[in-house]
């Protein structure tokens, strides 16, 4: 009579584990256009005041036109000259501005005739959360921007010239206004609002109230009815002018409900899950050692499965094969050595293709003939893996796996493929680079020969 495998079961319960996630507080986006910005910056009258992180958008640059060409005075600075050169080419003799750069710079706002509006994100963006402010609010802002203007600038472009900024004809600014005043560090908050980006997951313990928004690009601090934007502490709590927000909470799964789309806080913050009432998890194959253990065969561990609340784990028991002190012939030993060898050569390969498949470059569009070449190797991998050896001959064998047969030449052509790509893609980048480097300095001294034509008839 045969003895067969018997199947084991093993049932755990996980409804009292806590998970911590983020749920869905408000659901309502807040982001807007700049229809009314840009009507504001088209109507001015006397100044403009613009403090940017980054680029301006290009609507907000051609609004800008309009009350240059009327001759109402714009100022502007920015983080970074560097970072910011599209805003910068975009104003010259034609549309001239003063720009400074200021890199202590830390927040967005623009100020058109003492009315203030302070940004949350990026002025590059199509969208934004803009915060309108009152009057008394305005002044502290304009205070800030002169602060940064004449204090803490290091260059100045008027025109199309780039110097060294001129000093500040004004006293000493203090450091301590009504409303708005600057912080150099970020102090114990309430509550915080980060962008969705796990990155900021450690922010949490500094607070009592952690919340993600998708429609920020920086965290913002709550304390005490003020607001903390990069170095601005507000006097004024703009919680409820942050439209969607998902809420970090903590509850047993049996008090999670089936159909809530939530975000574990341990995991990606980008892709929402389901907790599911229960699974089964098949396990691999177990061998007992003697018939009268077969009951007793359990596997070491369990693979946690966090999102189900009853998992049901399944595996096999099979009996004893082989008799104790039996040892197989050498024939099938070499045999499993020749199939694990094959089976870890066929791994190596893989994971060189997919490297050169998942490669990114700027030039990686020249090796498009590379990476279809790479994805017939794949499947020539797949013909190899379900060749069935056992019903080879010996000669069948030595013709396709030894050290000179048809495998040995299929993996050294791949490794030496895989070779030249990396070496051919190295040279590629290098020569893309240098040509960048050729046009930039192609463009400067095409730059310097027209400033130098604009000396010679001035003079």
């Amino acid at each position: 009579m045969d003895i067969i495998a018997i199947q084991k079961t093993k049932v755990i319960n996980q409804n009292n584990n806590p998970l911590s996630y983020f749920k869905l507080g408000n659901p309502t986006s807040k982001l807007e256009d700049y229809s009314e910005l840009l009507s504001s910056i088209k109507n001015a009258e006397q100044t403009i005041f613009i403090a940017s992180m980054n680029n301006l958008h290009p609507q907000i640059i051609d609004a800008l036109y309009k009350p240059i060409s009327k001759g109402v005075r714009v100022y502007m600075i920015l983080a970074s000259f560097d970072l910011c050169k599209e805003t910068l080419l975009s104003f010259n003799a034609k549309n001239p501005i003063i720009i400074r750069e200021a890199p202590l710079l830390k927040n967005n706002f623009v100020i058109i005739d003492h009315s203030a509006q302070l940004f949350f994100n990026s002025l590059s963006n199509n969208q934004n959360i803009g915060v309108l402010l009152s009057p008394s609010f305005s002044n502290d802002l304009i205070y800030w921007f002169n602060d940064y203007f004449w204090n803490k600038s290091t260059k100045e472009q008027i025109i199309d010239k780039v110097a060294e900024p001129k000093e500040s004809p004004y006293p000493p600014f203090s450091a301590i206004k009504e409303n708005i005043s600057l912080v150099e560090n970020t102090l114990n908050a309430d509550t915080i609002i980060v962008p969705r980006d796990k990155q900021f997951i450690d922010l949490k313990k500094q607070c009592a109230l952690f919340l993600f928004s998708p429609e920020i690009e920086s965290p913002i601090y709550f304390i005490n009815n003020r607001t903390q934007i990069g170095d601005f502490l507000i006097n004024q709590n703009y919680f409820e002018n942050i439209g969607q927000h998902y809420k970090l909470q903590q509850k047993i799964l049996f008090n999670i409900d089936s159909s809530w789309e939530i975000f574990p806080l341990d995991q990606d913050w980008k892709t929402p899950i389901k907790i599911q009432d229960q699974t089964q998890k098949r396990l691999a194959t177990l061998n007992a050692p003697t018939i009268e253990e077969m009951n007793d065969i359990f596997p070491e561990t369990y693979p946690k499965l966090t999102f189900f609340k009853t998992v049901e784990y399944i595996w096999s028991v099979n009996p004893p094969v082989l008799p104790k002190q039996i040892k197989k012939s050498r024939l099938y030993q070499d045999y499993e050595v020749l199939q694990t060898t094959l089976n870890k050569n066929l791994e190596t390969l893989e994971r060189v293709l997919n490297q050169m498949l998942q490669k990114e470059s700027s030039v990686i569009a020249f090796f498009t003939g590379t990476k279809r070449k790479a994805r017939e190797y794949l499947k020539e991998i797949e013909a190899w893996k379900i060749r069935d050896f056992k019903k080879l001959s010996i000669n069948e064998l030595k013709d396709q796996l030894t050290p000179n047969g048809q495998f040995k030449q299929f993996y050294d052509q791949i490794i030496q493929d895989a070779n030249r790509f990396s070496e051919d893609l190295d040279k590629k980048e290098k020569e893309a680079s240098w040509e960048k480097q050729k046009m930039e300095i192609a463009k400067k001294l095409q730059k310097k020969k027209l400033e130098l034509i604009e000396i010679q008839r001035e003079t």
